[in-house]
């Protein structure tokens, strides 16, 4: 079933906060961030039933100072949930809120270890919490990421530090945590990350995926890329115990700011089964010469493929071809035509674009 639903929230959201969980009623709670009128910065949670129903909804203000994220929402049982929140700011110091099923704030707690930014949060079987996020290390202007447990009481019971001192570690910009309630924990960051602009680089860096058993065990710890710039938004568990990791990609040799989309699944030993590159689709494309005589140039912003069109100026269609191979140059030889305005149109599965060409032979 599909279900569809509307959510009205009294000021702009902030859509890269927002994180949604299936609670033991079956029902989906959404949290995220939102800025009202007046400029400021609210946390907003809603309960929806699975027929787009909704159950709850609550503003809960803002709890801590200045603008403010959320980072991950977990279920403690069924009558308590708990989820992170950060100071958007400064980034310095995260936060542990606690509230009741009717969504009410009972407390709030500093995450421990000095973990900051871009933390994940996850309930395991024994009742701890497994939280990750970004540690600095001020006396070597370095970033590492790191991994706690702790009991609800915010009781620290284990700790780890990862990655290479000297390269910036980033955690999973929406999670860096994969974990299903099996033995199995995935963790993932960024590896090389660029501190000035998280999404771009002229630097081929990596994606770093470790793997621990229930004890905080590292079982293994792989690196992935050098081949382009990555960064990664999202690791889960695979329900053949491997895992997924999806992540950004910027081709470092190129002169527009566009990412591709790339999806990595490895199996439980860290050995990569598929990957698929998803490229952003054309935004546009130039056509030269412009007049032309018989021979144009396309040139789209990325690599292409589908099918281009020739259209006279009564919409007639004059020549068209298929582009089975990517490609960010296509040579076209055109037909004699009567001299006068063509449109070229390019489609693609999901895109559309089109360009008008003066043909003067």
């Amino acid at each position: 079933m599909c279900m569809s639903l509307k959510i009205s929230a009294p000021g702009k959201i902030l859509t890269p906060y927002i994180y949604a969980i299936e609670n033991d009623r079956e029902n989906v709670v959404i949290i995220f961030p939102f800025i009202d009128s007046g400029i400021h910065t609210h946390i907003a949670i809603y309960e929806i039933s699975h027929d787009g129903i909704l159950i709850n909804h609550k503003d809960l203000g803002n709890p801590g100072t200045g603008l403010i994220s959320v980072y991950d929402i977990v279920q403690i049982n069924e009558n308590e949930y708990r989820f992170i929140s950060n100071n958007h700011l400064t980034k310095s110091y995260s936060y542990i809120n606690v509230i009741d099923s009717n969504f009410n704030l009972k407390s709030s707690y500093g995450v421990l270890w000095g973990l900051s930014d871009l933390n994940s949060l996850k309930l395991l079987s024994d009742s701890t919490l497994l939280i990750t996020g970004r540690k600095a290390l001020p006396s070597l202007q370095d970033y590492q990421i790191a991994l706690i447990r702790t009991d609800l009481r915010n009781v620290l019971l284990d700790s780890l530090e990862l990655g290479q001192v000297g390269i910036m570690e980033y955690p999973g910009h929406h999670s860096s945590l994969g974990n299903t309630g099996s033995s199995t924990i995935y963790f993932g960051a960024t590896s090389g990350a660029n501190i000035t602009n998280l999404f771009f680089s002229n630097h081929a860096n990596s994606i770093l995926v470790n793997k621990f058993d229930s004890s905080l065990n590292l079982l293994w710890s792989k690196y992935y890329g050098k081949d382009a710039y990555y960064y990664l938004m999202d690791v889960e568990e695979a329900s053949d115990g491997g895992s997924y990791c999806f992540a950004s990609k910027f081709d470092t040799n190129s002169t527009i700011p566009e990412r591709d989309v790339v999806l990595l699944k490895f199996d439980q030993n860290g050995i990569i089964s598929s990957q698929i590159d998803l490229a952003d689709e054309i935004t546009s494309f130039k056509v030269y010469p412009n007049p032309a005589h018989r021979d144009i140039n396309i040139e789209f912003q990325t690599p292409f493929t589908g099918r281009i069109e020739l259209f006279s100026s009564n919409s007639c269609l004059v020549k068209s071809w298929e582009v089975t191979a990517r490609s960010k140059l296509l040579k076209l030889s055109i037909p004699v035509l009567t001299r006068g305005v063509y449109l070229i149109v390019a489609r693609s599965n999901t895109y559309e674009s089109s360009s008008k060409v003066l043909m003067i032979q």
